[in-house]
């Protein structure tokens, strides 16, 4: 009894023992596999919090975005507001422009066009030239004259003046000038370019200026208010020579074309 007793237990100590090499080997085995699932947990944890951190992101750049859209929002509004405006007004400088330029033409056809013609007979009808375009019309004098300075450069102002205050033309003062002094290159220590008389002698004057505005003064109320309007009769008490009015009016025929130049 006691020899068949060993083989049996020695079978059933092999089966046990291999049994708790088998669950130990599967224990083993599962314990990998349950390594390998927590690593697994761990990463798809990490890739998670990753994803709620540029959720997070996203939704704060989403947030900044629509309050900068609302500002740009804003901005566009008051353009469009401002783009109205300036249209509301360019509307309106338009018509003002169009009725402007509709008046011009109405007073452009009403009003002759001007010729620049002088009349020997009436020194009254003046120019109407500014005092930049006396300057350039002495400038051009000069030139042709071939001087390269002048006491008369620069004094347009007082040639507008005369024009304006006692209206004479300016054009027959230049050529009294001319004639008189060489377009003011004689008698400059005096200033006297009109060859005008005082106390037996020559009329000093402080400045070119003075001496323009005396002529036409003088033109004025010597002659102009006593009837004298023209060279024929003017000439006759302003100077001896009898060729004085017609050199006057060549002078004034070449300042003309001049002018012409300057005022088209």
């Amino acid at each position: 009894m006691k020899n068949k007793t060993v083989p049996i237990l020695a079978a059933l100590s092999a089966l046990l023992i291999g049994g708790e090499i088998r669950l130990f080997t599967e224990c083993s085995a599962m314990a990998e596999e349950n390594a390998k699932l927590r690593s697994q947990n761990d990463q798809m944890a990490s890739t998670i919090a990753t994803m709620e951190d540029s959720n997070t992101l996203l939704s704060k750049n989403a947030t900044e975005m629509q309050a900068e859209n609302e500002d740009l929002r804003e901005e566009v509004d008051l353009l469009v507001g401002k783009i109205d405006d300036m249209s509301v007004r360019m509307a309106y400088t338009t018509n003002m422009l169009t009725m402007l330029q509709e008046e011009y033409e109405t007073v452009g056809e009403a009003i002759p066009e001007r010729e620049y013609d002088t009349d020997p007979e009436n020194i009254t009808e003046i120019s109407g030239m500014s005092a930049d375009q006396f300057d350039e019309v002495i400038g051009k004098i000069m030139s042709s004259r071939g001087l390269s300075s002048c006491k008369l450069d620069g004094t347009g102002e007082a040639f507008e003046e005369v024009e304006s205050t006692y209206g004479i033309n300016g054009l027959y003062i230049l050529a009294i000038f001319a004639h008189e002094s060489a377009f003011a290159t004689r008698c400059i220590n005096t200033n006297n370019f009109g060859g005008i008389k005082a106390n037996g002698g020559w009329k000093y004057f402080n400045t070119p200026s003075d001496c323009i505005l005396y002529e036409g003064q003088l033109l004025k109320t010597k002659y102009v208010d006593v009837g004298l309007i023209d060279l024929d009769d003017i000439g006759e008490k302003y100077c001896e020579s009898g060729a004085w009015p017609s050199r006057i009016q060549e002078l004034v025929d070449e300042y003309t074309g001049i002018m012409t130049e300057v005022v088209e």
